[in-house]
């Protein structure tokens, strides 16, 4: 399945890397289809949310493939996403002051992250337990990275604090990654400017 990435560029913007724009594909090379052809002075650090569980052995190796896919491309010379922290852990302050000074960007994903019955975060209505306010002060873009399916919107009885810290991590995100054409549209339902957003459908790596 190919799995691609529209996110070089924005990324290296913001660390001035001469990164260029790829598809990559799992079973052949990268195809470049703009940018310069050389490699980046240094490779990207960005910082892996996942899930460590012992009850799923498909997700442990769907996060580890989220990493490799990552860390493969172009030799392995464009990122590094060697260090994970999991994403239903609470974020403090001093989680994102160490973020914001010691990595380039944010990785989620990919798996189930937007749940549809019990395992919500209060604070965000979704599993990445971070509060609005925190996610406003990460500096750092953000990536979600084949992520599952939101639940169906309802305007009658939505969950509030979803849609807007959704709305912020949407409006931090560089790349917006969900598994199936049908999440897309589940979650352009509870966007503010869904035309702009960099959401895009991709399969899990």
């Amino acid at each position: 399945v190919a799995v691609v990435l529209l996110l070089t560029l924005k990324l290296a913007a913001l660390a001035s890397l001469p990164f260029p724009v790829f598809i990559a594909h799992s079973d052949a090379e990268p195809t470049v289809v703009r940018g310069p052809l050389d490699g980046p002075r240094r490779p990207q650090r960005l910082l892996h949310l996942d899930l460590k569980t012992v009850y799923s052995y498909g997700d442990q190796l769907l996060f580890e493939l989220v990493r490799q896919t990552f860390n493969s491309f172009g030799g392995g010379g464009y990122f590094d996403v060697t260090e994970s922290h999991p994403y239903r852990e609470p974020a403090t302050q001093a989680w994102v002051d160490e973020v914001n000074a010691n990595y380039d960007g944010v990785v989620i994903g990919g798996g189930g992250i937007f749940p549809r019955r019990v395992n919500a975060a209060p604070v965000s209505g979704w599993q990445w337990n971070i509060t609005t306010e925190l996610l406003g002060r990460l500096k750092k873009p953000i990536i979600v990275f084949g992520a599952g399916n939101p639940p169906d919107f309802d305007p009658r009885k939505h969950n509030k604090v979803f849609r807007t810290h959704i709305n912020q991590t949407m409006k931090q995100s560089i790349f917006f990654g969900l598994r199936s054409t049908g999440a897309v549209d589940a979650m352009r339902d509870y966007l503010e400017d869904p035309e702009d957003a960099p959401l895009v459908f991709q399969p899990c790596p």
